[in-house]
Order: C-alpha cells, then structure tokens, then sequence
C-alpha cells in the first residue's frame, strides 16, 4: 500500500462541484441518467441523500452512544479511539448473528467473488471478509458500522434525502444534500494510505439483503487509525492532490470527483411527489410489509400536504 502525507485544508476545487438547486424539478433533471453531466456512463457514479449537509462519516465513526444503547463496552484501557470502535464493531457484529440464529433468521454467508471490492490486507481489529455481508445487513437496519450506505440510483438517493423531512412540523431552515461520488476514482486509489487511512468502495451479495437489492446499495468504507477524524468528501480532496503516478495503472481521471447537489428543506414535499410519480417511495426502497404501509402513510401524506396546479391528478390515482 502507498503510504502518502495528508493534504492540508484547502479552499473548494474542482475536485467538488457543487450546485445549488432551485425547485425539485431541477434537482430531478441534474440526477436524470440521461443528463449530459454524466458523461454517458452514469454507472460510474454513486450517490448519496441526506437530510442535511453533514460531513459524510459512517456512524461509528460519528459521536453518539451508538455502541453504549447496545451494551457494548464504552473504553478500552489505554487505547485509541479507533481501536475502541473496531472493537465494538465485531462485538456487535457477533452479538447481531447470535441474535439472528437464535431468532431463527438466516445469517448472512459470505458470497461467491462476483465483485473486487478492494485488495485486501488484513488489519487487526477489523471485520474479516467474511463477515462482510453481516455488515451490510446490520448497516441496513441502523446499526453503527464503519460503512456509509451509496445507491447505484440516484433516485433512490434522493428519496432518503427527503422523505424524512415531510414528518417534521417544525424542521429547522436548511438545505437538503444529494452527493455523486466517482467510483472509478476511489476504486483507482484504493492501495494508497494517505497517513494512516484508506478508502475502498465495498460490494456484498444481495441475495438474503432484500434492501440492499431495492436500493442498488453499495458501501464506501473510510479506514485506519484516523478514519474518525476525516470524512469522505475532506479524504477525497486528498487523494484529488496525489500525483498522477499514486494512481492504479497510472489511470488519469479528469475532475469532479465528487458532485453535492442542495435544495432548500422546504421542498421535501414537492420531491417527494415527484419521486412517487416516478415510482420511488418507501414501498420500493424497503420491500416488504412496512414498506407498503409507510408507502400508504406516504399517500395520504401527498394528498393532503402536497399543492398541486388545478385539474392535475392526484399522486398516485390509479
């Protein structure tokens, strides 16, 4: 692994583009597949939605009593901090299979070679590979692991940057956030250490994962001692900074690497109405009963929330 020195703090580059959307629409049309900012190859890109513009850090690596609700152990004597959450996580990890074989639930096995998630090099402390697809079941049902959870759609990305909003009476002013992130880029520099931290872009099977599947789920993964002290988007700046030669095969990849798309929080719902209307909501990112049921909530949410021009139809008629 190329070990590589920490870029300092810099002012934006074009290493991140970022645009600022007016109305849902716009936002709808930057992220459309079909959209000449992709270059024609939208796979080469994954996205993300949040509620609002937080640094993208997994959630073990963010403050909380993640592990503390759980009972895990809070301090390690005489250890750092990522050692403490590695810890925690393959307690955790363990805790989740005994819990889902006592409950007579199928623990995930690992797969079969059908992605190249990463080079692997083994590190104390950290999940092996084939607990891999138990960590994405658990990072699929809010459990804390180093993962952050990407989508191959960027409809979908959009949905969770949204759908929690349209509940809060009273949510604070802001701006909600989409990010695309280069995979091709990530994927090219996953054997360089810059300090002591990495990143790779992490596939499991989705067979068994009914959300992963809905959802088109990858994972990114920010590694090694200082993964809490960074996030994604500050990390990539970094790998934006190395030399040519720090790349897999000398591959070269003309900026962005990253793309953050904003729309004010008060148009949760209009892009939410969209999105039904395209056939995105909670029946189709999580499958199954609950689902259906928060797809329905979703409904009458719409029709009595959501202003539409007169005469148009009504979200979801059939």
């Amino acid at each position: 692994m190329l070990a590589c020195a920490m870029a300092d703090s810099t002012p934006p580059s074009p290493t991140i583009e970022r645009r600022d959307c007016a109305t849902a629409e716009e936002l709808l049309d930057w992220l459309s597949p079909r959209h000449p900012l992709w270059q024609a190859v939208p796979q080469a890109w994954i996205f993300r939605g949040q509620s609002k513009d937080w640094p993208l850090k997994a959630k073990a690596h963010r403050e909380g009593d993640w592990f503390q609700e759980l009972g895990l152990p809070m301090s390690l004597e005489g250890e750092p901090r990522w050692a403490l959450e590695d810890h925690q996580v393959n307690l955790m990890l363990i805790d989740f299979s005994d819990e889902l074989d006592r409950a007579g639930l199928p623990v995930p096995a690992r797969g079969p070679q059908l992605f190249r998630g990463t080079s692997w090099e083994s590190r104390s402390g950290e999940p092996e590979r084939e607990a891999l697809p138990t960590l994405a079941l658990a990072q699929h049902l809010g459990l804390p692991t180093p993962w952050l959870d990407w989508s191959l759609q960027a409809r979908s990305a959009a949905y969770f940057a949204c759908s929690d909003l349209v509940w809060k009476k009273d949510a604070e002013p802001g701006r909600m956030v989409v990010w695309a992130l280069r995979r091709h880029f990530v994927q090219a520099t996953e054997d360089v250490q810059i300090g002591d931290t990495w990143l790779t872009v992490e596939a499991a099977p989705r067979a068994g994962n009914a959300r992963l599947h809905a959802q088109s789920g990858l994972f990114t993964w920010l590694r090694g001692e200082s993964a809490s002290a960074t996030s994604v988007e500050n990390y990539v700046e970094s790998l934006a900074a190395l030399p040519p030669e720090a790349l897999k095969r000398g591959q070269v990849f003309d900026p962005p690497y990253m793309r953050c798309f904003t729309l004010d929080r008060a148009h949760a719902p209009q892009l939410l109405g969209l999105l039904s209307q395209e056939g995105v909501t909670a029946a189709s990112v999580f499958p199954g009963y609950e689902g259906v049921v928060q797809a329905l909530k979703e409904r009458g949410w719409l029709r009595a929330k959501w202003p539409r021009p007169t005469g148009a139809p009504l979200v979801f008629d059939r």
